[in-house]
């Protein structure tokens, strides 16, 4: 019989050490707005927009308490093309994205998106009917859970989720033929247990990184 390990010390990295990383090579600013713009050029989008919306939605019963942190300012952006299967893996996959092996997308192996981790440590993205709140400090999930928002429609918890989606969404209980990525800005008080970054960022910077770019 083979002897047996006493111990592990396995090489690892955890993925908030990775986001920072990325970070760095995807500083914040128009590399984030052009990152999100080739990502729906990758789905084949014929449009896109953003909006700025700096009010906080309700904080009470949403899907966890600790998702409440993430209910002021955001920036959203949605474009016309719909968020595929291989699209939602590709974003657990961070430098391996499956975009490497397709020579169509113009996304660096989709590392571009995790760009806007300079902003926040929470994305979401509503597609089709699915929900997807990435959680990369794992504080309250294992990391990504994905929520059918559409059957689950009239749960109080979703409804009140869904809310901060009614500037980009008109039906918030119907498939979305888009897609929508939510991004709440990251605070002050979120920098001081952020493993991703330091910095906050406001509305009044997001709305010059938004100003310059289309200058």
């Amino acid at each position: 019989m083979a002897p047996q390990p006493i111990g592990s010390n396995a090489q690892k990295q955890r993925l908030t050490t990775a986001l920072k990383n990325i970070c760095r090579d995807y500083p914040a600013g128009g590399t984030v707005i052009r990152e999100l713009l080739q990502n729906a050029d990758d789905a084949d989008a014929t449009e896109v927009k953003f909006v700025l919306d700096d009010r906080t939605y309700p904080t009470e019963n949403l899907i966890d308490p600790k998702l409440a942190q993430f209910q002021g300012p955001a920036l959203l952006s949605f474009n016309n093309a719909v968020f595929k299967d291989k699209d939602f893996m590709s974003l657990s996959q961070l430098g391996d994205s499956l975009k490497l092996n397709d020579g169509a997308t113009t996304g660096r192996f989709g590392r571009g998106f995790n760009s806007v981790y300079n902003w926040t440590d929470s994305p979401s993205i509503i597609s089709r009917e699915r929900l997807l709140i990435l959680d990369p400090h794992q504080d309250w999930s294992d990391g990504g859970p994905v929520y059918g928002f559409v059957e689950d429609s009239q749960e109080p918890e979703i409804k009140n989720q869904m809310g901060a989606y009614q500037s980009v969404m008109v039906h918030l209980d119907r498939p979305l033929d888009g897609t929508v990525i939510r991004i709440p800005l990251r605070n002050a008080s979120q920098t001081l247990k952020s493993d991703i970054s330091t910095l906050s960022t406001t509305p009044t910077e997001i709305q010059e990184v938004l100003r310059s770019f289309s200058a």
